[in-house]
């Protein structure tokens, strides 16, 4: 059964809809619309709210309904000069504040973030006017205590169960296998980006499990190397452990 717009074009709709997008407001819009003009308490919505659920459809069918669109270089350049000088009140301030702090508290939105961000790097104009803008600025002791509270133990993103606070195994400081695994590699940092500042070389354990003492998980990385390798996780143990298997598969 066909059903049509009841805006009384002559066109069908989806199953479920009385009208076609935009055709409820047809003839409706602007000077034409019966609550043209009607602001603040004379207006018969005046005070009313979505409720939490109707927010979270209108939010869900907006998002998909945006999805792969993009404003264009003129709207951004409009929008922008609009904004310029504008700043949220301090509740709004709050608010934000809010929300943000506790999506960030969710697993799901911290490996979201991680995959977006994950190997992508700004723009050298972009960094160097960060940089700049930071120049000078220096954080509260304040500022540092939260920081620090804000990532530590469990908070932390590169949190492991604790395991950095077991003992190494014995082989870890036997001699002749720190010998080996320095040998294997060369004496040289396996980071094939290394800038080759640093000199001092560590031995990083690929999966970040210093209990695995096994050849396989152990690389040879300078001092600098093995702290980046503390980032990103993924990217790197992945990184490494091609290296070491390449190495392996050429040796066998």
């Amino acid at each position: 059964m066909i059903r049509l717009c009841k805006c009384g074009c002559g066109e069908s709709v989806k199953l479920g809809n009385r009208f076609i997008h935009g055709h409820n407001q047809k003839g409706r819009i602007g000077i034409l619309h019966p609550m043209y003009g009607i602001k603040g308490k004379l207006n018969p919505r005046y005070g009313m709210k979505h409720t939490g659920e109707t927010k979270k459809k209108i939010s869900e069918k907006t998002r998909k309904n945006n999805i792969g669109r993009h404003h264009t270089d003129e709207t951004k350049g409009k929008i922008s000069k609009t904004l310029m000088g504008h700043s949220h009140l301090e509740e709004t301030k709050k608010k934000i504040s809010k929300v943000l702090k506790n999506l960030g508290k969710t697993s799901e939105f911290r490996e979201r973030m991680r995959n977006i961000n994950l190997g992508r790097r700004l723009p050298i104009s972009q960094r160097i006017k960060i940089s700049l803008s930071n120049m000078g600025k220096r954080h509260t002791e304040e500022a540092k205590r939260k920081m620090s509270e804000a990532s530590k133990g469990e908070k932390s993103s590169s949190w492991r169960g604790g395991i950095s606070a077991l003992p190494y195994p014995f082989i870890w400081d036997n001699k002749e296998f720190k010998q080996y695994i320095l040998e294997r590699d060369n004496y040289q940092c396996q980071n094939p980006y290394c800038k080759g500042k640093i000199f001092d070389l560590d031995r990083h354990h690929i999966d970040h499990n210093k209990q695995n003492c096994n050849e396989k998980n152990l690389i040879v990385l300078c001092r600098s190397c093995n702290s980046k390798a503390n980032f990103n996780r993924e990217y790197w143990e992945n990184l490494y452990k091609s290296i070491i298997e390449e190495k392996y598969r050429k040796a066998a």
